[in-house]
């Protein structure tokens, strides 16, 4: 069984033309790379960006002792006409993943993925905006790619958007602190750097494993604001 929902990512942008439908085992198989597993452990996402993205679908074969992926997406025709956008499958299980292995139908690989249930519960927003969704990966951070498994909340005001990632491990976004010595502000009781749009912070769960956050805001907010809120936030530590 498996659904999926798009959200459009960047301004000004034209809607895509109808709703394209869901993809079949004719569509050609893509890896499967950072997954998000729902709180309940029952549902698994995967998720793309780009420009008109094509028609896709994720599949789930449970066994006793694994769950196998099989992620088919199509790329966009050359006539496509439309705007950048990330689009997340899912699937969903009989039965949470437990401790059953996560591995890529395509060849075996193991899949890592981030528990959503790490994500932390966050506290007021900035006037004006809403949670949009949760997606896996590291995304709207202008990084180029992850060390770890993470997964992302965007919050939106209108064509404003307000990131909030989580990631497994030591990662600061790519770029920061741009060639110079980053601003530091305090964050969650340890220092946090100030970089492009946003700040950056790391800490450890309960079990001593380390946790990077990173609150980036597309127009920038003020930095002040942005430590007000990552203050706020309710860090789940296990």
């Amino acid at each position: 069984m498996s659904h999926r929902w798009v959200v459009v990512a960047a301004f000004a942008l034209a809607a895509l033309a109808g709703d394209r439908a869901a993809g079949g085992p004719d569509l050609p198989r893509a890896a499967v790379t950072t997954v998000l597993l729902s709180a309940d452990g029952r549902e698994l996402s995967v998720a793309r960006s780009g420009e008109c993205l094509g028609t896709g679908e994720l599949r789930a074969r449970e066994t006793p002792s694994a769950v196998l992926l099989d992620f088919r997406n199509d790329p966009p025709t050359p006539d496509c006409y439309g705007g950048a956008e990330l689009t997340v499958w899912s699937a969903r299980l009989a039965a949470p993943l437990g401790t059953r292995a996560l591995r890529d139908a395509g060849g075996g690989a193991p899949v890592p993925y981030f528990r959503a249930a790490d994500l932390p519960a966050v506290g007021p927003l900035p006037p004006g905006y809403r949670h949009a969704y949760d997606a896996p990966g590291y995304l709207g951070t202008a990084s180029a790619g992850q060390w770890g498994p993470a997964a992302s909340e965007l919050f939106l005001a209108g064509t404003a958007r307000l990131w909030l990632v989580v990631e497994y491990g030591r990662h600061w976004p790519d770029g920061w602190p741009g060639g110079g010595v980053a601003p530091l502000v305090v964050v969650q009781g340890r220092l946090a750097r100030v970089g492009p749009g946003g700040i950056a912070w790391q800490q450890r769960d309960a079990e001593g494993a380390v946790r990077s956050y990173a609150l980036v805001a597309d127009p920038p907010l003020p930095t002040a604001q942005l430590v007000g809120m990552a203050d706020r936030l309710r860090v789940v530590m296990r």
